[in-house]
């Protein structure tokens, strides 16, 4: 399993789910508690300490970028979609217009070393995230007969790895 696996796992498993079997329920909340503990040691600042300095100076960059949105906006917003499709205000900036390119570029050249930085951290970490984890990791299981007949397919597809195979035959089979 790859580190990126085990953090989407962890969050897999943190969303609600109506779970309907207590053995099934239990599992997962201890398979959370499990994968959400290692996904926390996986996380950017965690996986490589040396980054807070640099990911303190970003935020100084974000907060500054924020800054010249809201001026070259002149405060005006607009509607895009968001994460999930959920709609998210945004500043209304036109990031042709001479003055945010003029203020845009003072402020790279300002942060280009934090910024070159930056990239290149995350360009690490994103490899760290598609190495394997090492360690196994031990799952508590359930059976396909704990399993709740109305169960959904988002809550199967975040729990499927937690259920143990039947052969085709023994599936097929059941009525």
């Amino acid at each position: 399993m790859k580190r990126r696996e085990v953090i989407i796992k962890a969050n897999q498993l943190s969303r609600a789910m109506d779970i309907k079997n207590v053995r099934v329920s239990y599992a997962k909340e201890k398979n959370r508690r499990k994968f959400q503990s290692i996904a926390d040691e996986l996380m950017f600042d965690k996986a490589t300490p040396e980054t807070a300095k640099i990911a303190k100076k970003y935020e100084e960059y974000q907060t500054e970028i924020r800054k010249i949105y809201e001026s070259v906006s002149k405060g005006k917003t607009k509607q895009v979609p968001g994460p999930g499709g959920q709609p998210a205000e945004i500043f209304d900036v036109d990031t042709n217009s001479p003055e945010y390119i003029k203020k845009k570029e003072a402020l790279d050249k300002k942060f280009a070393d934090t910024l070159e930085d930056y990239k290149t951290k995350l360009a690490e970490y994103e490899k760290f995230l598609n190495e394997d984890y090492e360690e196994e990791i031990p799952v508590f299981m359930v059976s396909f007969e704990d399993l709740p007949t109305d169960i959904s397919d988002t809550v199967m597809s975040a729990i499927e790895f937690m259920v143990r195979e039947i052969p085709l035959e023994e599936f097929n089979s059941i009525k």
